[in-house]
């Protein structure tokens, strides 16, 4: 079985930007319009209250996964692109996800015996989902660190792609029945991608093993810098739900779930992208060929972000009522307000991974607590003064901050003669056209 084991793929190869990006665009699509299918499902079966507290249970799993999971999906990519043991990782990843299980069971019973029963307030049954499910929402993106650190780039896709998508059809079953349903659903689908993976990674690596205390130690600690970089993320995309649930009514919530739904959406290629970049500048160890991808991808990705934010604001207006129903047209002034952000996130996410697979996570961090402070902050105060659409205001405006930190960053890594330039040139076209030309006939 050890020489089984010593067999496992690894990341050895240089990893192929280009193509792996190309085939995450494509499930971008797919992911594009199940996320659409999933808002029109809650929000005509369940309404704003369900969507409210669909989006809450949500920003809790987005909040605190990341610091659960102890950042060993990137730890995971990083380490095998490094050539170490799979069996090690992996069973890590493992005990990491049966020490939340034990955790999370502790919570739900303790929770269902003083409240004798399910909570009554939303942000109580929102916290009961997440106790219950946090632990295979670590398990499949841990699952995913492995798959993208092994190039098997599709399967990385797959796992998100069968949540949504189950998602879906366990909502359009159990959400007749029941508001509450929703959450449901959302714990009905991380479990079932779990079971098989599960038995994916066990049938590809074999017998686990408990890593020696080199890699353990290299391993987590990686992992907690990756996990505190990450969290400033998913902190800027939940934080205002999150408080929102404390300062409006949860039909208000829901009305600003679905214009923040569609402004990350329409991020989702950007974010994808990053986590390519991520993994193309980890195992880069001089950066040199990545900062050379990472200009085209920005002269491409800004343009295009652009883009799709105009075909947004000049279409929204009215799809938002067919899709969602009548009660959302309000969504709209939301997204207005949240539309910059889309722009600003399609650069900045790329900085951030590139800085994280280079191993400098610290002014990651700074920028992402720079940012969610003066996201927390404004937001108590324009809500005050502009109602939920405040929040919108205030999102977009700590995204920028999050972008200036992070691109201070790589200014300050990037050689004084390898300036970054924004503008698409005709050379960055040339190469393009001959890179897909080279493809298609292949």
């Amino acid at each position: 079985m050890a020489e089984a084991n010593e067999t496992v793929p690894t990341t050895a190869r240089p990893f192929v930007l280009g193509r792996n990006v190309l085939v995450s665009l494509g499930f971008t699509g797919g992911l594009l319009l199940l996320s659409l299918a999933s808002s029109i499902v809650v929000a005509r079966l369940g309404g704003p209250e369900a969507r409210g507290l669909y989006s809450l249970a949500q920003s809790l799993f987005a909040t605190v996964g990341p610091i659960a999971s102890i950042g060993l999906s990137f730890s995971t990519t990083y380490y095998l692109g490094a050539g170490r043991r799979a069996d090690e990782l992996v069973g890590l990843n493992f005990a990491v996800a049966g020490g939340l299980l034990v955790l999370g069971t502790s919570v739900c019973v303790v929770m269902l015996g003083t409240s004798g029963g399910l909570p009554q307030s939303p942000m109580g049954l929102a916290v009961l989902t997440a106790a219950a499910g946090l632990w295979t929402a670590v398990f499949n993106e841990h699952a995913r660190g492995y798959f993208l650190g092994t190039q098997r780039v599709v399967a990385y896709n797959l796992v998100q792609m069968a949540s949504l998508g189950l998602f879906v059809l366990f909502a359009l079953v159990l959400l007749p029945m029941d508001r509450n349903g929703v959450l449901g659903a959302l714990l009905l689908s991380h479990f079932s991608v779990t079971l098989v993976l599960l038995v994916v990674q066990l049938r590809a690596i074999g017998r686990l093993r408990w890593p020696e205390t080199g890699l353990r130690n290299s391993s987590l600690g990686y992992g907690i810098r990756a996990s505190a970089a990450s969290l400033g993320d998913f902190l800027l995309l939940r934080l205002d739900t999150l408080m929102l649930a404390f300062l409006v009514e949860l039909p208000a919530l829901g009305l600003y779930a679905i214009a923040d739904q569609l402004a990350s959406v329409m991020s989702t290629g950007s974010a994808v992208i990053g986590r390519m970049m991520f993994a193309q500048s980890a195992l880069d160890p001089s950066g040199a060929a990545s900062r050379r991808k990472l200009g085209i991808l920005i002269r491409l990705l800004v343009p295009a972000a652009i883009l799709v934010t105009i075909i947004g604001l000049g279409t929204f207006w009215w799809l938002i009522p067919v899709f969602f129903g009548d009660a959302f047209a309000p969504s709209y002034a939301a997204f207005v307000l949240l539309a910059p952000s889309i722009v600003v996130r399609a650069a900045s996410g790329q900085f951030s991974m590139y800085l994280t697979g280079q191993n400098q996570q610290r002014p990651v961090i700074v920028a992402g607590l720079w940012a969610v402070a003066s996201e927390g902050a404004l937001l108590l105060i324009l809500v005050m003064a502009l109602g939920w659409r405040g929040a919108a205001i205030a999102k977009t405006i700590a995204y920028v901050i999050q972008f200036i930190g992070v691109y201070r960053a790589y200014r300050h890594l990037e050689p004084p003669e390898e300036r970054i330039r924004w503008i698409l040139t005709r050379g960055d076209v040339q190469f393009l056209v001959q890179w897909v030309r080279s493809r298609w006939d292949r």
